[in-house]
């Protein structure tokens, strides 16, 4: 899911039940695996409260190496 050829195949994701509170779950992925990955990720309890906080990464993700990565 994070193969890449140029930045552009790469956009964040995030892997914890609260989307984008925390930036210890962002990720960089491939975006032709977006909506896969946010089924697999998906999996969380509905009685799950978040808060209305969003963390995002500065910049925008990188293909390194033919690797999507969060920028940093």
């Amino acid at each position: 899911m994070q193969e890449c050829t140029v930045d552009a195949d790469c956009v964040y994701a995030d892997n914890s039940c609260c989307p984008f509170t925390d930036s210890d779950n962002i990720v960089a992925i491939n975006e032709a695996y977006e909506e896969s990955y946010k089924e697999m990720a998906g999996k969380c309890s509905e009685n799950i409260v978040c808060s209305e906080i969003y963390v995002r990464p500065v910049g925008n993700p990188k293909c390194v190496n033919n690797v999507c990565v969060v920028s940093s």
